[in-house]
Protein backbone atom coordinates (compact mmCIF):
# COMPACT_ATOMS: atom_id res chain seq x y z
CA UNK A 1 0.00 0.00 0.00
CA UNK A 2 0.92 3.52 -0.41
CA UNK A 3 3.24 5.00 2.10
CA UNK A 4 2.86 1.78 4.37
CA UNK A 5 -0.96 2.15 4.69
CA UNK A 6 -0.84 6.04 5.35
CA UNK A 7 -1.80 7.10 1.70
CA UNK A 8 -0.17 9.15 -0.95
CA UNK A 9 -0.32 10.93 -3.74
CA UNK A 10 0.06 9.13 -6.92
CA UNK A 11 0.68 11.65 -9.87
CA UNK A 12 -1.12 9.72 -12.65
CA UNK A 13 -4.07 9.20 -10.46
CA UNK A 14 -4.56 12.54 -9.61
CA UNK A 15 -6.49 15.26 -10.98
CA UNK A 16 -8.91 12.94 -13.07
CA UNK A 17 -12.24 14.11 -14.30
CA UNK A 18 -14.84 12.54 -12.90
CA UNK A 19 -18.42 14.72 -13.92
CA UNK A 20 -19.33 17.84 -14.48
CA UNK A 21 -22.51 20.49 -13.44
CA UNK A 22 -22.46 19.45 -9.69
CA UNK A 23 -23.94 21.39 -7.31
CA UNK A 24 -22.22 22.76 -3.94
CA UNK A 25 -22.96 19.70 -1.96
CA UNK A 26 -20.31 17.13 -1.46
CA UNK A 27 -20.54 14.80 1.10
CA UNK A 28 -17.95 11.87 2.39
CA UNK A 29 -19.57 8.61 4.65
CA UNK A 30 -18.28 5.57 5.48
CA UNK A 31 -18.80 2.12 3.86
CA UNK A 32 -20.44 -0.31 5.99
CA UNK A 33 -17.37 -2.15 5.62
CA UNK A 34 -15.98 0.44 7.95
CA UNK A 35 -12.92 0.30 5.98
CA UNK A 36 -13.86 2.29 2.71
CA UNK A 37 -15.53 5.53 1.97
CA UNK A 38 -18.45 7.42 -0.09
CA UNK A 39 -17.83 10.60 -1.40
CA UNK A 40 -21.85 11.44 -2.60
CA UNK A 41 -22.55 14.67 -4.73
CA UNK A 42 -25.64 16.48 -5.95
CA UNK A 43 -26.18 17.05 -9.97
CA UNK A 44 -27.16 20.68 -10.45
CA UNK A 45 -30.62 21.14 -11.34
CA UNK A 46 -30.80 17.09 -11.86
CA UNK A 47 -32.31 14.23 -9.86
CA UNK A 48 -29.44 12.39 -9.37
CA UNK A 49 -27.08 12.08 -6.49
CA UNK A 50 -23.43 10.14 -7.43
CA UNK A 51 -22.01 8.08 -5.33
CA UNK A 52 -18.30 7.60 -5.89
CA UNK A 53 -16.29 4.33 -3.74
CA UNK A 54 -12.98 5.21 -2.42
CA UNK A 55 -11.19 1.78 -1.20
CA UNK A 56 -7.29 1.15 -0.17
CA UNK A 57 -6.72 0.90 -3.73
CA UNK A 58 -7.98 4.27 -4.99
CA UNK A 59 -11.13 5.72 -6.33
CA UNK A 60 -13.82 3.58 -8.56
CA UNK A 61 -14.65 6.80 -11.35
CA UNK A 62 -17.73 4.89 -12.23
CA UNK A 63 -20.30 5.81 -9.69
CA UNK A 64 -23.57 5.11 -8.21
CA UNK A 65 -26.07 7.22 -9.82
CA UNK A 66 -29.29 7.79 -7.64
CA UNK A 67 -32.70 8.97 -8.97
CA UNK A 68 -33.73 11.15 -6.43
CA UNK A 69 -37.00 13.39 -5.19
CA UNK A 70 -38.57 13.05 -8.72
CA UNK A 71 -42.06 14.15 -8.00
CA UNK A 72 -41.14 16.74 -6.10
CA UNK A 73 -39.43 18.49 -9.14
CA UNK A 74 -36.85 19.68 -6.46
CA UNK A 75 -33.46 20.17 -7.95
CA UNK A 76 -31.21 21.37 -4.79
CA UNK A 77 -29.12 24.56 -6.25
CA UNK A 78 -27.63 25.87 -3.40
CA UNK A 79 -27.80 24.21 0.62
CA UNK A 80 -25.91 21.84 2.69
CA UNK A 81 -25.93 17.97 2.49
CA UNK A 82 -24.83 16.24 5.48
CA UNK A 83 -25.20 12.65 6.96
CA UNK A 84 -26.29 10.96 10.42
CA UNK A 85 -23.53 9.22 12.49
CA UNK A 86 -25.20 5.76 11.26
CA UNK A 87 -24.39 6.76 7.83
CA UNK A 88 -28.03 5.14 6.61
CA UNK A 89 -29.62 8.84 6.42
CA UNK A 90 -28.30 12.07 4.46
CA UNK A 91 -30.28 15.25 4.81
CA UNK A 92 -30.55 18.06 2.28
CA UNK A 93 -31.06 21.75 2.42
CA UNK A 94 -32.44 22.78 -0.71
CA UNK A 95 -32.75 25.87 -2.01
CA UNK A 96 -33.80 26.61 -5.57
CA UNK A 97 -34.41 30.56 -6.53
CA UNK A 98 -34.56 30.01 -10.91
CA UNK A 99 -38.14 28.12 -11.33
CA UNK A 100 -41.32 29.33 -10.17
CA UNK A 101 -44.25 27.45 -9.39
CA UNK A 102 -42.24 24.83 -7.90
CA UNK A 103 -41.37 24.27 -4.67
CA UNK A 104 -38.74 26.50 -3.77
CA UNK A 105 -37.11 25.72 -0.42
CA UNK A 106 -36.79 23.09 2.00
CA UNK A 107 -35.31 19.80 4.28
CA UNK A 108 -35.13 16.68 2.34
CA UNK A 109 -34.64 13.30 4.09
CA UNK A 110 -33.33 10.50 2.25
CA UNK A 111 -32.32 6.87 3.16
CA UNK A 112 -28.58 5.69 2.26
CA UNK A 113 -27.23 2.41 2.18
CA UNK A 114 -23.71 2.41 2.98
CA UNK A 115 -22.99 -0.91 1.09
CA UNK A 116 -24.00 -0.18 -1.69
CA UNK A 117 -23.97 3.72 -2.37
CA UNK A 118 -27.56 3.68 -3.08
CA UNK A 119 -29.84 6.96 -2.09
CA UNK A 120 -33.71 6.57 -1.97
CA UNK A 121 -36.71 7.32 -0.12
CA UNK A 122 -36.84 10.95 -0.42
CA UNK A 123 -39.06 12.66 1.97
CA UNK A 124 -39.94 16.38 2.57
CA UNK A 125 -40.22 17.65 5.49
CA UNK A 126 -40.32 20.94 5.58
CA UNK A 127 -41.13 23.04 2.21
CA UNK A 128 -41.81 26.32 1.22
CA UNK A 129 -43.22 27.42 -2.24
CA UNK A 130 -42.39 29.87 -4.30
CA UNK A 131 -43.85 33.40 -4.33
CA UNK A 132 -44.73 33.11 -0.49
CA UNK A 133 -43.87 36.59 0.99
CA UNK A 134 -41.95 36.41 3.16
CA UNK A 135 -39.85 34.08 1.20
CA UNK A 136 -38.37 31.19 3.77
CA UNK A 137 -34.97 29.94 2.45
CA UNK A 138 -33.33 26.90 4.16
CA UNK A 139 -29.14 26.68 3.84
CA UNK A 140 -27.70 24.35 6.71
CA UNK A 141 -28.52 21.42 8.43
CA UNK A 142 -27.12 18.81 10.47
CA UNK A 143 -28.24 15.64 13.30
CA UNK A 144 -27.73 15.64 16.69
CA UNK A 145 -25.05 13.27 18.05
CA UNK A 146 -27.60 10.59 18.85
CA UNK A 147 -29.19 11.01 15.07
CA UNK A 148 -32.66 11.47 16.60
CA UNK A 149 -32.58 15.29 16.63
CA UNK A 150 -32.45 17.68 12.67
CA UNK A 151 -31.24 21.17 13.42
CA UNK A 152 -31.69 23.06 9.99
CA UNK A 153 -30.99 26.84 9.29
CA UNK A 154 -33.82 29.37 7.97
CA UNK A 155 -34.04 32.74 7.08
CA UNK A 156 -36.63 35.23 6.00
CA UNK A 157 -36.06 36.95 2.66
CA UNK A 158 -37.29 40.39 3.99
CA UNK A 159 -36.81 39.76 7.64
CA UNK A 160 -33.34 39.05 7.42
CA UNK A 161 -33.90 36.90 10.34
CA UNK A 162 -31.79 33.68 10.90
CA UNK A 163 -33.07 30.83 13.13
CA UNK A 164 -32.18 27.96 14.26
CA UNK A 165 -34.86 25.24 14.21
CA UNK A 166 -34.43 21.58 16.11
CA UNK A 167 -36.93 18.66 15.23
CA UNK A 168 -37.24 15.20 16.62
CA UNK A 169 -36.74 12.76 13.66
CA UNK A 170 -38.98 10.48 15.30
CA UNK A 171 -42.16 12.80 15.31
CA UNK A 172 -41.74 14.20 11.85
CA UNK A 173 -43.88 12.94 9.00
CA UNK A 174 -43.78 14.32 5.40
CA UNK A 175 -45.27 16.95 3.39
CA UNK A 176 -46.58 16.60 0.57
Amino acid sequence: SLDNGNGDIVASKKNIYLTDSLGEKILGVRHNNGRDYWVIVRKHRKNEMYAYLITPEGLNISPVVSLVNNSYNFFGDVGQMVSNHQGNKIAEAVSNTSFSGTLSSGIIVYDFDASSGIVSNATIYQSVASGVTPFSFFYACAFSPDDQQLYFGKTYSTQFDYQILQHDMSLWTPTA
